[in-house]
């Protein structure tokens, strides 16, 4: 069955895709399909290609996935265009997978959801009508998607373990200014003080491995937050830098907090959800919980193992695990802890 833009008649959007599954993509006659060059896309590279030269003033939007899955590439088309039906022009991003789980995502503010994901190149990613000066632009495809607040959704599917910060410091892959005009759209709106709106800059600073300037954040806020909440962050950055000493030192200061206690009570169903393997979580229940209490200087030293043996199943239950340490102090520090 074509994938259609029915109530949008007049709207003619380009589709790019990756060349193997170009001719798998049913689309309305209002919908070209276009081959996208993935090579900038591969993983290790550190930017995505721009806007420039891909599309033209004819074009009333622009969407464009590397997935080279052609059964995700329709389910996520199909998704994309009846949110295009329902709702007109807005840019937007479809997640080709689902790696927070519901409970932990209804408690992080909307205006956050472009961010906590991390999106990959085989997401499927809209933009609608282009100014002439953005179509000649050097701006990159996911800086300019990211800068725009899209609208998001995601398929349900257990998310693959690239979608979780790496145990170490991680490859940034989206323009710093692109990011911070980003965050400022997304912090400005909450509805928390201004010492802990910096705390959630520090944060998603930090799940898009910009390390450094996490850390300006953090050691600038020593103390602050609700409570120390720039501390806990201070910790988390240094365990990923890695200096596990200085990572013990901030966790040593940030003693007990809220945060903390909330994750050691979802920690395995929060993993279950996202379909951790049976090793994951029996790793986490022994050596990262205490009965319901989590351990942060357990997870430090998991952290160190991870690092000494990528891919193993340390390395899969420390970044999944650090993931949702990240989201549930990010949901903490925007006041809406569960």
């Amino acid at each position: 069955m074509p994938i259609l833009l029915e109530n949008q008649k007049d709207l003619f959007m380009q589709l790019l895709v990756p060349q193997s599954v170009r001719s798998s993509v049913t689309v309305a006659e209002n919908i070209t399909v276009s081959a996208l060059n993935t090579t900038e896309l591969a993983q290790g590279k550190t930017s995505w290609p721009a806007l420039q030269g891909l599309t033209s003033s004819q074009s009333n939007g622009i969407a464009f996935t590397g997935n080279e899955d052609a059964r995700a590439v329709n389910a996520m088309l199909k998704l994309l265009t009846d949110q295009v039906n329902g709702t007109g022009q807005s840019s937007m991003i479809v997640f080709s997978e689902e790696p927070i789980p519901a409970n932990l995502l209804s408690q992080l503010p909307q205006s956050l959801h472009s961010l906590i994901r991390r999106p990959l190149h085989h997401d499927l990613f809209f933009l609608p009508i282009m100014s002439s000066e953005l179509l000649a632009s050097k701006a990159g495809l996911l800086d300019i998607v990211v800068q725009n607040s899209p609208l998001c959704m995601a398929i349900s599917k257990a998310p693959a373990m690239e979608r979780f910060p790496l145990a170490g410091p991680g490859q940034t892959f989206i323009k710093h200014d692109s990011l911070m005009a980003a965050i400022d759209n997304a912090v400005q709106s909450l509805a928390t003080d201004q010492r802990d709106k910096r705390c959630v800059e520090s944060g998603l600073l930090l799940l898009w491995d910009f390390l450094d300037d996490s850390h300006e954040i953090s050691q600038t806020m020593e103390g602050k937050g609700s409570p120390r909440t720039a501390d806990y962050w201070h910790g988390i950055m240094h365990r990923r830098e890695p200096d596990a000493g200085n990572a013990s030192y901030w966790f040593r200061r940030v003693g007990s907090h809220p945060a903390i206690d909330h994750l050691g009570t979802q920690l395995l169903a929060w993993m279950s959800e996202l379909k951790a393997s049976p090793e994951m979580l029996q790793l986490a229940e022994s050596r990262l919980l205490k009965g319901k209490s989590f351990d942060p200087f357990a997870l430090i030293e998991l952290s160190t193992a991870a690092l000494r043996n990528p891919g193993s199943v340390a390395d899969q239950t420390l970044r999944m695990v650090q993931y949702l340490e990240i989201l549930n102090l990010l949901s903490w520090s925007c006041g809406n802890a569960g």
